[in-house]
């Protein structure tokens, strides 16, 4: 429903808001028409950035594109820098005060500046573009000690940073490694110029800054990497030292060397204790068969040295097979060929011996079976094995003195090793990363990482003007800002101009009818209802009038009070109507004036000569009310039915205080029993009280509302009344609608 009305609305102020949107785009047109002409050319640089970046694992992607991204954010917010702005600005001025053919007019700048003046400028900037293409300190000196100048010759050539900011664009070309460069200018040659000279003033102020940079990457890598170069070697010289002190070659293999040689000793010493006990049983077996010839081996060993000398040699070696872990096979070789030479030995001693006295038999049988001989042999044996037990056992014990202090050695040479591998890693990245810069370094020297792939040309053409864009949005701007005013007054309005307007305004009463305002100079009722006028107005009111009636006739109620909350709404009009036409009925209604402070109805020329008249005075003047009342008249007729009024005197009392004393409901009652309708017309319920008085006597209330006129808080309460009156309020009325909101 609000959008239906807000509908109308905008339907109804259509042409203001069509108008006004007519002039903005035809003022908008003019004024775009009186602006410059503007050229524009383009660049294309190439940075290099996404051929340096390495290509990415499968999940370091997101982290090359925003390191891509990164980049050429930083190369472009470098190329819109202060020092770029300088460049470029300090290239048009230059221009502009050397050339004969200047981009702006520099009519004011020589009035203001002299030829001298203007020549002593150029050389400062010819100087400022060097020192700041270099990225030196000096041009900020320099641009310091004339910047006022520059300032203002600059905004007198229309070159003032701000200005050329605007007039610069920067972009990368979506997915490629290129920057695309644009510049606009009121001159056709600017634009190219602008764009050619800040490229290549740029790519020399940024190849300074990047040569700069990484040769002090590289000092300090090399730097860093010299110095842990010399602590590395500082470590591994103290580890050779150690192991020389200490006699360690392999630490983990002379552990596994050394456990080996004590497991082979700890067989060898079984071994030979195991020979021990048998040797010694061997022996004492043998001195069971002892004989007068029968030489001990300690004898034998005093009367010859050869024996002695065999015995020394064969524990000798067997000493150094036993430090050897027993593995020397050619020890091994050199004991068997030594214990050989002794048996010889031995047997020859034997043989030598021989005393020629007649033997024992049991000698005899002992000599035969060489008993003697075995004797030696084992004597010889067991004192060998006793011997090596000794030897291995103190060589075990030597072993294992050497690997317990092999743990202490091999703890701090761990230390060490860590140390080292901590350093060499640390030195081979910093290696790395030195000959990574080295050689970008090199290829930065050999191939600039910024190139301008593409100069810029001159503009073929200006660039369009628009204005037919600007005149359009200017349109739909002031279109959209008279539809929101239209919109935005509507929805503050709090007049009753339509239904539409009075059902969200007065959503309690109840809108019985409208009807529609219509024009009161030579307006007739009778001659309305009885001819087609050919007045849409007319006949519009005429057919809502006739819905006003049946809405009354079908309620059922025969004494029916006319109010409104304020003045001139229209209640005499409306009750007037509405008595015609139910006249035209055939029904008889006679209209009260209870409007003392406004009596409207009773000026109404009427008929008092009729006989309903004649009884209205004399009802009147029977119930003592002709101070209240002047007379009873006839307002209209028509075939046995009428329209009669009965008016009354202006008076300021209320309707209470006028009828105090009087028997009014029976006077209305007598009325009521001659007539079929009474309405009783009241005074504004915001002003008076009189209407909440009269309404004891009506058996309805219907309320009329102008469209007019406004909704206020006091109205509402004057409603709010009314609705709690036993249900007497039936409704409204909108009176006086403009056909059009109908």
């Amino acid at each position: 429903m609000d959008l239906l009305y807000f509908g109308k609305i905008l339907w109804k102020r259509k042409l203001p808001i069509l108008l006004l949107s007519i002039l903005a785009g035809i003022g908008a047109f003019m004024l775009a028409s009186e602006k410059s002409v503007y050229y524009k050319s383009s660049a294309k640089l190439a940075t290099g950035i996404i051929g340096y970046i390495e290509k990415p694992n499968d999940g370091d992607v997101y982290i090359q594109e925003f390191e891509i991204t990164n980049r050429f954010n930083n190369l472009i917010e470098m190329m819109r820098s202060r020092t770029s702005m300088q460049l470029l600005q300090s290239r048009l001025i230059l221009h502009d005060i050397t050339a004969k053919e200047p981009f702006h007019d520099t009519k004011e700048l020589k009035k203001k500046y002299t030829a001298t003046d203007l020549e002593d400028l150029s050389n400062v900037l010819n100087t400022n573009i060097d020192l700041l293409r270099a990225n030196s300190r000096a041009a900020d000196t320099i641009w310091t000690k004339y910047e006022g100048t520059i300032k203002d010759v600059a905004k007198l050539l229309s070159y003032e940073q701000e200005d050329l900011q605007s007039a610069l664009r920067i972009d990368r070309i979506t997915n490629t490694d290129y920057l695309k460069i644009e510049f606009t200018g009121t001159h056709v040659g600017l634009p190219s110029f602008a764009i050619n000279d800040f490229c290549n003033d740029f790519i020399a102020f940024y190849t300074t800054i990047v040569n700069r940079s990484t040769n002090e990457s590289i000092d300090f890598l090399r730097s860093m990497s010299g110095a842990k170069k010399a602590e590395l070697d500082a470590k591994l010289e103290a580890l050779k030292q150690f192991k020389l002190r200490n006699e360690v070659a392999d630490v983990d293999e002379q552990n596994k060397t050394t456990m080996t040689q004590i497991s082979n000793l700890e067989i060898a010493r079984e071994e030979a204790r195991k020979k021990i006990p048998a040797y010694e049983k061997t022996l004492k077996k043998y001195d069971g068969y002892s004989t007068q010839n029968l030489q001990t081996f300690d004898q034998i060993q005093r009367d010859n040295r050869r024996i002695t000398e065999l015995r020394d040699a064969i524990t000798r070696l067997n000493n150094e097979n036993i430090a050897s872990g027993g593995k020397n096979a050619n020890i091994r070789k050199q004991i068997d060929n030594l214990r050989e030479q002794l048996d010889v030995e031995i047997h020859n001693v034997v043989v030598s011996k021989g005393t020629g006295k007649t033997p024992d038999p049991r000698d005899v049988i002992m000599k035969g079976e060489n008993l003697w001989e075995k004797k030696i042999d084992a004597e010889v044996e067991l004192e060998l094995s006793k011997q090596s037990v000794n030897n291995i056992d103190r060589e075990i014990g030597r072993l294992r003195g050497q690997m317990s202090h092999l743990v202490e050695k091999e703890a701090t040479i761990s230390a060490l090793d860590r140390e080292i591998a901590m350093l060499s890693d640390e030195y081979l990245n910093l290696s790395d990363k030195l000959n990574v810069a080295e050689m970008n370094a090199k290829g930065n020297r050999q191939n600039a990482p910024l190139q301008v792939i593409e100069i810029a040309r001159p503009a073929d053409k200006p660039e369009p003007s628009q204005r037919g864009i600007l005149a359009g949005f200017a349109a739909f701007v002031m279109f959209t800002i008279g539809t929101l005013f239209v919109l935005v007054a509507a929805y503050m309005d709090n007049s009753l101009s339509s239904t539409l307007q009075y059902n969200k305004l007065l959503k309690k009463l109840p809108l019985v009818q409208h009807l529609n305002a219509v024009n009161m100079k030579n307006f007739d009722l009778e001659r309305l209802f009885q001819e087609n006028t050919n007045n849409k107005s007319q006949e519009t009111f005429k057919q809502l009038l006739r819905n006003l009636r049946f809405e009354v006739e079908n309620i059922g109620a025969k004494k029916w009070l006319i109010a409104s909350t304020k003045q001139r709404e229209g209640k005499t009009f409306t009750a007037v109507g509405l008595a015609y036409s139910l006249c035209l009925n055939n029904k008889k209604v006679l209209l009260i004036d209870t409007n003392f402070k406004n009596n409207t109805l009773s000026k109404l020329p009427i008929n008092t000569t009729t006989e309903y008249a004649h009884i209205l005075q004399t009802t009147i003047q029977r119930y003592g009310l002709q101070n209240a009342f002047q007379t009873g008249g006839n307002l209209f007729e028509n075939d046995g039915a009428m329209v009669d009024v009965v008016s009354c005197r202006s008076n300021n009392l209320s309707v209470s205080e006028i009828l105090a004393g009087k028997d009014f409901r029976a006077f209305v009652d007598e009325l009521a029993t001659k007539y079929d309708y009474l309405f009783f017309e009241g005074p504004a319920l915001n002003d008076f009280t009189d209407t909440k008085e009269i309404v004891n006597y009506a058996d309805k209330v219907l309320m009329v509302v102008s469209a007019k006129s406004k909704v206020y808080s006091s109205d509402q309460f004057s409603i709010n009344y009314l609705q709690q009156i036993n249900g007497k309020l039936k409704g409204a009325v909108l009176n006086q609608i403009e056909l059009k909101n109908i």
